[in-house]
């Protein structure tokens, strides 16, 4: 089967005991292709790095002239195809966490649909012959990590049996196993040999085994092969075991100047059902094992007669061991119990919190930066925002008579020409940006004494009350600020009072409409009885040296949480200059000039606003150009912001995926090692690792939406009313987030599972020199 000319591999200096090579030097060997072969020799003879080198686990030198085949096939490349070659270690190298027939498994999945599946008659038989089946705890079923040093030896066995291998490669497999598991092992071995016309070549120091077992033998002495003499060979064709293990004896003393120690199915079954499994389903059965392997869930599997596996896997040892008692509800109960049972199954929970803290702050960094930057972008487009309030100054001369230091501000004359003067110094300026025609100026009138007074009420409460009151134009944008309690959007609000002053400006006997702070309205709640369920009619007069002005009706249809911000003092009580006028046309009121007004302009427009204002000798009381100059300052924070955070916990949560993936792998480095000596592919190793950690990831993903959903009332209550609806951002933040993270779970699986595969081939040769 295996043919070598001129092969050897060697390594270190040679200064063993006898000046044996350190490894193995082959000038010519031809290994039979049936039956059992023995590799004898003392330790260190290069036993196993022979059979390393026949595995194609180390890459030997190849002679000029020499060859290394298996078969017909040049094997120099080093490595089988998937299933052409199974291996026996000297230890099991079974994954504790999976069940013993999920490790029996994996020779026979990785080789996929090369050679023929055993049937479920020949797997009995197999497992009876191992005595692993028909025992008084299901075998199969159970962790390995749970099974005894002999067991999980011969599941190792049974895994090289259901490869389907061309050949089957041991290393010592009965060296820790006592004399009747070793003989199953060993007829079990034989079985296999003599059925499949396939040969096992067997490393042992165990000479009376290989008296009773073997067919061939190939002898090794100081890493080169030995030929055994005439009448040593002569004995070893004989049938008798005695003999044969005293030829065997004889000539093993010879090989070693230190001399050699010595060791003292059921055939009714014709189940024909072929015993194949596909690497995804494997790949699953082996996450999940990897994925409950704790205390609790072990306890389960002790308590109960329903391990904690997948059901297909379940099924299958039903199959093969029709004693294992399948749960009896069937696939519903499992399901109830994979979610019930989870908290007390899954090993991850660590994993899955720290992944919902970095999640939580890479959507609040998302979310937040995207309110942020939306909500800047309308406040600096709100006509609001940049705004300078300018007043008429009035200077006394010594006689204390008023010398108006600019033109009076009138609505209809010199309003007109400030923003016409804006809108023509901004249209000339290369500096400005934005829309002229958004260059809006309001008079703004203050009543400083101004009275109102009930007409109902408790006694003492129909007296007149001081109030300070500001008469602003129901176009003007700081209207818009003004926030109402219990009605909604702010904005629609005031339209909808505004439009309702419109609709009632031609009626002479229409009352004026007024808006009135929450503070003064809990007072006459509290002091008055006045229950404030819809408009109420008050009377207004204004208050001067000459005494009260005729009183005129006033329509309370607002009642204001917070008032707009109006220089150089909030209001107490806000009424439209339309309803002014009105009511000064009627001559119930003195008309009289603004002495405040407010000019609006694109943000870009401050320096042009204020040269015309300061140019016509109008004092400047106010200005936005601070806070426009933060809200730009957070719109810029709010685009690099957040991605910075993002990509923070980009690299916190891939630095976490790397370290539980790289510490699962060197904990199971030597045992996840057979995955690719037995034909695993890096995608095989990929589908483990990420069907794994899916669950943590999962619960992560879920924990943060249950967080979202329960705590977006109060983060919701933090954003301006006027903002709009958050749903939005708050669900394409959360699809980001949920995106980025998967991204991130993938690329860190991949580059530590890819790096960790290519340097698997140096660790497992390291391994087997050791």
């Amino acid at each position: 089967m295996f043919s070598l000319r001129s092969v050897s591999f060697t390594y270190g200096q040679n200064t063993t005991a006898c000046d044996a090579v350190q490894g193995v030097v082959i000038d010519a060997l031809d290994t039979p292709k049936t039956g059992i072969t023995a590799i004898i020799g003392p330790s260190g003879s290069g036993k196993s790095t022979l059979l390393s080198i026949l595995a194609g686990f180390v890459p030997p030198t190849i002679g000029e002239g020499g060859h290394l085949r298996f078969g017909d096939e040049d094997a120099r490349g080093g490595g089988h195809a998937a299933g052409d070659v199974a291996f026996v270690f000297q230890s099991s190298m079974l994954l504790g966490a999976a069940s013993g027939a999920a490790n029996m498994l994996q020779g026979r999945v990785a080789a996929g649909t090369a050679g023929r599946p055993p049937t479920l008659a020949e797997t009995r038989r197999l497992l009876r012959t191992l005595g692993l089946l028909d025992t008084e705890h299901t075998l199969l079923a159970k962790r390995t990590r749970l099974l005894s040093g002999g067991e999980a030896q011969r599941f190792a066995v049974m895994r090289a049996l259901l490869t389907g291998a061309r050949a089957i490669l041991c290393d010592e497999p009965t060296s820790s196993l006592d004399r009747e598991n070793a003989d199953a092992v060993m007829l079990a071995l034989q079985h296999w040999s003599q059925s499949s016309g396939r040969p096992v070549l067997w490393v042992t120091h165990d000479l009376d085994l290989a008296s009773r077992y073997a067919d061939h033998f190939v002898f090794l002495s100081r890493g080169r092969i030995a030929r055994p003499d005439g009448e040593t060979a002569e004995a070893l064709d004989a049938g008798e075991p005695e003999r044969r293990r005293a030829a065997l004896e004889g000539f093993a003393r010879k090989l070693d100047c230190r001399g050699i120690r010595t060791a003292s199915g059921d055939d009714a079954d014709r189940d024909a059902a072929t015993l194949d499994v596909g690497k995804s389903t494997y790949a699953h059965w082996i996450a999940n094992a990897l994925s409950t392997d704790r205390p609790g869930a072990v306890r389960v599997e002790d308590v109960r007669a329903d391990p904690l596996m997948p059901l297909g896997l379940q099924a299958l040892i039903g199959r093969v061991d029709p004693g294992f008692a399948l749960p009896a509800t069937g696939r519903i109960r499992y399901w109830f119990r994979t979610i019930v049972g989870f908290p007390l199954r899954y090993s991850g929970w660590g994993l899955a919190i720290v992944l919902t803290v970095l999640l939580t702050q890479m959507f609040l960094a998302l979310m937040l930066g995207r309110t942020a930057t939306v909500y800047s972008d309308v406040r600096l487009q709100d006509p609001a925002v940049a705004r300078i309030v300018f007043e008429h100054e009035i200077v006394l001369d010594s006689e204390r008579r008023g010398i108006g230091t600019a033109e009076r501000l009138y609505a209809a004359t010199t309003l007109v020409a400030i923003r016409d003067a804006i809108r023509d110094g901004l249209s000339r300026s290369d500096l400005a940006r934005g829309d002229p025609d958004r260059v809006k100026v309001f008079g703004r009138r203050t009543v400083p004494r101004s009275e109102i007074r009930f007409s109902e009420g408790r006694d003492g409460c129909g007296e007149w009350t001081a109030l300070d009151t500001v008469a602003l134009d129901r176009d003007d944008p700081l209207l818009r600020q003004t926030e109402l309690v219990g009605a909604g959007v702010s904005q629609a609000r005031i339209a909808a009072i505004a439009q309702r002053a419109t609709e009632s400006a031609g009626l002479a006997d229409a009352p004026a409409l007024a808006i009135l702070d929450v503070r003064i309205v809990e007072l006459l709640r509290r002091h008055c009885g006045f229950a404030f369920d819809g408009p109420v009619e008050v009377e207004w007069a204004a208050v001067d040296a000459n005494g009260r002005s005729a009183p005129v009706r006033l329509e309370i249809v607002g009642v204001a949480r917070q008032m707009p911000p109006l220089h150089p003092a909030p209001a107490q009580l806000l009424v439209l200059e339309q309803d002014v006028q009105r009511i000064a046309n009627r001559g119930e009121m003195p008309p009289e000039p603004f002495r405040i007004a407010t000019a609006y302009f694109p943000i870009s427009g401050f320096e042009t606003a204020k040269t015309v204002l300061h140019a016509r000798g109008y004092v400047i009381r106010d200005d936005s150009e601070a806070a426009v100059r933060t809200l730009q300052q957070i719109a810029t924070a709010a685009d690099w912001l957040p991605s910075g955070l993002v990509a923070l916990n980009f690299f916190c949560l891939g630095f976490i995926v790397f370290i539980v993936v790289n510490g699962l792998l060197e904990r199971n480095k030597r045992v996840l090692a057979l995955f690719r000596a037995h034909g695993f592919g890096q995608l095989d190793m990929l589908k483990v690792m990420t069907l794994h950690l899916a669950p943590g990831l999962a619960l992560a993903l879920a924990a943060l939406l249950v967080a979202i959903h329960v705590s977006w009332p109060a983060l919701r209550a933090v954003v301006p009313d006027d903002f709009g609806s958050m749903e939005p951002h708050r669900d394409l933040a959360f699809l980001y987030t949920s995106l980025i993270a998967i991204v991130c779970w993938l690329f860190s699986v991949l580059v530590t599972v890819g790096s960790w595969w290519h340097s698997m081939g140096k660790r497992l040769t390291k391994y087997l020199q050791d």
